[in-house]
């Protein structure tokens, strides 16, 4: 009985090993710090981009800087370990390369068209089944 204890004991904990190290293997810290830097909090680039996307008359100059951080997340993405994640950023890539084409030529419908586009990429992924998992509602 001892033997089928540790033997079921040893099993489990190497399934959990195995786990972990799937889990670490394929988890991108990088995508994960990005993602909360870039979207969350009403300072964040992206809370800036919905704000000016609601606006009369967006202020482009606040917007030139959101650019940068999203062109970074973009990098951050198509780099991802889990070809998921590579897979599923399409989406949030296009509507990026939409926003910095809107925002350089300071095209008031594209930009608002864009933002929404980027909206719905991040509701794909996070709210309609995609890879990044339900978050808390909105």
């Amino acid at each position: 009985m001892k033997r089928v204890v540790l033997i079921s004991a040893a099993m489990l904990l190497t399934v959990a090993v195995i786990a972990v190290g799937v889990f670490v293997a394929r988890h991108d810290w990088a995508v994960e710090e990005l993602m909360a830097e870039i979207h969350v909090g009403p300072s964040s680039p992206y809370a800036r981009i919905n704000a000016q996307a609601t606006a009369a008359a967006p202020e482009w100059e606040k917007l030139d800087v959101v650019l940068s951080p999203l062109d970074e997340m973009c990098r951050a993405l198509l780099a991802a370990r889990d070809a998921t994640i590579r897979d599923s950023s399409v989406g949030y890539v296009e509507a990026v390369g939409a926003l910095r084409t809107a925002i350089t030529d300071r095209d008031l419908p594209a930009f608002q068209t864009s933002s929404q586009s980027l909206r719905k990429s991040c509701d794909d992924c996070h709210f309609q089944g995609g890879v990044g998992g339900e978050l808390t509602p909105r």
